[in-house]
């Protein structure tokens, strides 16, 4: 495969014997494929030939080796089973102990690496899931342990620390995190939620969280206030800040409570965008194992 500089916002995929097979073009800050192919007549088509089957695959940076991997999986492992990488954790928690008043430790020098990609966080009621997830995204004051993002900036090579003691306002700010009870925004609309989180570090991706609005049904509830919609129509507005965001880690509560079926759908759509991910990190805390989504991996706190 070859990479050839097109301008600074296309790239073309090549074989190795210079035959076109796509591009890659960079959209609202990612790298998305685009296929090429042609007819019988040679005739151009669109999202056509021999890599039509990742159409539309995104990439965060033009890395040779992530994109040969998603693009030619066969050829890529057979090239590289010889000398297999580990991937970079995305986030470290070391020593990370936590306990509520009066009840027994919930984390005791707990230690975690989170991988890029999506990892299940599995556990019944009372096991820490939510508390958990409060912790990481530095809501919830840990009583001892640290926690670093090791990738806050995927344009920054070697990868830098990011800590939570040491810069607590940049830390927060590359973990999205949005409680699915939280009341903070019932007198604003959900366009206006979304206006906000777009104009804050790090962002949103426009053109997912646009996906999102009409996968989730939410175009006819966005100038609403919050306070007006339902239950379920509110975790589709988190959902879909939180799925768009550009933050490094992203933490989702049982994102599918409340969700009709094809709801689900498309959140599971996004979350195998998600797993493709080799700078980013998603945790999903649910109580059963989640079909369809390759995982990074699986952390359970048991029954």
């Amino acid at each position: 495969m070859k990479l050839v500089n097109i301008n600074p916002s296309v790239v073309q995929v090549q074989a190795d014997d210079a035959t076109p097979l796509g591009h890659l073009k960079h959209i609202n800050g990612l790298w998305k494929f685009k296929a090429l192919g042609y007819d019988d007549q040679g005739d151009l088509v669109p999202g056509g030939g021999p890599l039509t089957g990742v159409h539309n695959a995104v990439f965060e940076t033009l890395d040779p080796t992530a994109i040969a991997v998603r693009l030619f999986p066969a050829t890529s492992a057979s090239a590289t089973s010889a000398t297999p990488t580990t991937p970079v954790a995305v986030l470290q928690a070391r020593g990370l102990c936590f306990a509520y008043p009066q009840q027994a430790p919930l984390f005791d020098a707990l230690n975690l690496d989170l991988l890029p990609g999506v990892t299940c966080l599995q556990g019944g009621d009372g096991r820490g899931k939510t508390t958990l997830l409060r912790l990481l995204a530095g809501e919830l004051p840990a009583q001892a342990g640290q926690l670093e993002l090791l990738r806050p900036d995927p344009q920054v090579s070697p990868p830098t620390g990011l800590a939570l003691h040491r810069e607590p306002q940049r830390y927060r700010q590359q973990v999205c995190w949005i409680d699915p009870r939280t009341t903070e925004f019932e007198n604003i609309s959900a366009q206006a939620f979304f206006q906000s989180r777009a104009s804050l570090p790090p962002g949103l991706e426009a053109d997912t969280l646009k996906l999102l609005i009409a996968g989730l049904s939410l175009t006819d509830h966005l100038d609403k206030p919050l306070y007006m919609l339902s239950t379920g129509s509110k975790r589709k507005v988190w959902l879909s800040a939180a799925l768009a965001s550009r933050a490094t880690l992203t933490l989702l509560d049982d994102p599918f409570a409340a969700l009709d079926q094809p709801s689900i759908r498309c959140v599971i759509a996004q979350l195998k965008i998600a797993a493709q991910s080799a700078t980013r990190a998603c945790v999903v805390a649910h109580y059963e194992a989640l079909a369809d989504v390759p995982l990074a991996a699986t952390l359970s706190l048991g029954d």
